[in-house]
């Protein structure tokens, strides 16, 4: 989730609107009300294990990257970094 300045605030997953469905959300729900506010990052000069510790401690399948003002810069997939190993 990106602010109006390009600065990364957040993120949300597939499952956590899943969730926010089953809790009986309505579709108007506001995404800053179910989006993870603190996600797992790296910034574009982290190195690729770097990038792949934060994922398999957090168990995750993607990690987002942002710039040095926290500007949203991509997103990298466990794929990818498996691809350079």
């Amino acid at each position: 989730v990106i602010n109006k300045s390009g600065k990364m605030v957040g993120s949300i997953t597939e499952s956590e609107i899943e969730v926010a469905i089953l809790q009986g959300n309505p579709t108007s729900t506001e995404i800053e009300k179910i989006m993870n506010p603190e996600p797992q990052i790296v910034r574009l000069d982290d190195d690729v294990y770097k990038a792949f510790y934060i994922m398999h401690l957090a168990e995750s399948e993607y990690i987002l990257v942002v710039d040095n003002f926290k500007r949203a810069a991509g997103i990298i997939t466990m794929k990818e970094i498996l691809t350079l190993l």
